[in-house]
């Protein structure tokens, strides 16, 4: 009977922290991220995450150097939103924990979660976009082929955590 009753709210949130991988996957990347006047000059060895990425898709400094504060723009917003996600996962936590399962409550956590979850992909959207302005389109392509490689492979990790867990 609890089982029941707790199944479905749990699946949520195995969905909604699978599908906030890929803008935590971003986020992580970033904050190494060499923001000094000599990035990308000859492709800075310690630079980090995307600047990373980049770098193995072929992007030119000159690309670097328009698509840099992007990525700052992101990395502050991600951060800060991410935090927010953080603090509603952990208030949805404890709300399936109480004595009591007060579903309304829980449902209306979800919402919440879903809700910051639609501003994390709109910061992931407008980067993307952004970047498809400067990037060419093999390069575009390499960096979705990446994104989505990443994305299936914590997907993957995820699900066989999810079944363990059953």
């Amino acid at each position: 009977m609890m089982w029941d009753r707790l199944k479905t709210p749990l699946l949520a949130l195995s969905v909604c922290l699978n599908a906030a991988f890929f803008a935590f996957w971003l986020a992580q990347a970033l904050p190494g991220l060499n923001t000094g006047p000599d990035v990308m000059e000859g492709v800075v060895d310690d630079i980090a995450g995307l600047a990373t990425l980049h770098r193995e898709i072929g992007v030119t400094p000159e690309q670097w150097m328009r698509i840099e504060p992007y990525v700052l723009h992101f990395r502050e917003e991600s951060e800060g939103q991410l935090r927010i996600l953080g603090g509603l996962h952990d208030q949805l936590m404890d709300l399936l924990a109480a004595a009591e399962i007060d579903e309304p409550a829980i449902r209306a956590k979800q919402e919440e979660i879903v809700a910051g979850q639609r501003q994390m992909q709109d910061l992931v959207f407008e980067l993307l976009y952004r970047e498809k302005e400067i990037l060419t389109l093999e390069q575009r392509r390499e960096l979705l082929r990446a994104i989505h490689q990443s994305c299936t492979v914590a997907a993957k990790s995820c699900s066989q955590t999810d079944g363990s867990a059953q």
